[in-house]
């Protein structure tokens, strides 16, 4: 069984190397950040730029249905 995607919250040194472990691992990501200004290969995530407030991400976790959000 495919495991549920991770949401990560990136633009930090902490998120990029979230970023590297995730991908290391083969897991399926999310990575976002405010604004696109970070540099950062997502080989099997997708990158997400802009702001969400808490029902767009309430409304984003439920839609693709992220089992974890790192912070």
């Amino acid at each position: 069984m495919d495991s549920k995607p991770i949401l990560i919250f990136g633009g930090t040194t902490e998120g990029r190397r979230a970023v590297s472990v995730v991908q290391e691992a083969g897991k399926r990501y999310f990575y976002s950040t405010l604004t696109p200004l970070q540099e950062i290969v997502c080989d099997n995530g997708v990158r997400l730029v802009g702001n969400m407030d808490e029902d767009d991400m309430r409304q984003f976790c439920t839609d693709n249905d992220v089992g974890l959000i790192i912070d």
